[in-house]
Order: structure tokens, then C-alpha cells, then sequence
């Protein structure tokens, strides 16, 4: 989708809570620390989600509600730090 962003499509999943755990999955995966020129950098991910078709019947709209989801944990997120 961008230089720092992307899509993932979780089909036939039982509930939000399953898409929850995928999210969580990932998030941890992204954030493990890696070393590079022996210095460690901790990559951070803020993660959005979209309901089909709760929260839209379209890939704009979905994506939008996406990004929402995505601003509000970046923003939460800055406010922890």
C-alpha cells in the first residue's frame, strides 16, 4: 500500500477476536528487536482494522476505517511513551 504500510486480508474468521490475535501476531513480529551494526533497533507498528461489511461493502471504505483504527492506536501509542 505504501513504503511503510500494508493490507492483510483475514477471511472466514470466526470474530473480531480471532482478527484481534492475527493482529497481535503480527504486531509482535514486526516489533521483535533487531541488531544492525551492532546497534539494536526496536521497530514499533501500529495496527487498524475493517469489518466486512460492518464497516464497509468497498476496499475504499474499508481501508478508511482501516486507517482510522491505525491513527487512534498511533496516537495512543505516542501518548504511553
Amino acid at each position: 500500500m505504501g513504503g511503510d504500510e500494508f493490507a492483510v486480508s483475514v477471511t472466514n474468521a470466526p470474530g473480531p477476536e480471532s482478527v484481534e490475535a492475527v493482529m497481535e501476531k503480527i504486531r509482535a513480529e514486526i516489533e521483535r528487536p533487531v541488531v544492525l551494526g551492532g546497534h539494536t533497533l526496536r521497530p514499533s507498528a501500529s495496527i487498524g482494522a475493517a469489518f466486512y461489511p460492518d464497516q464497509g461493502e468497498t476496499t475504499h471504505e474499508l481501508i478508511r476505517h482501516a486507517d482510522e483504527g491505525m491513527y487512534h492506536a498511533k496516537r495512543n501509542r505516542l501518548r504511553q511513551t
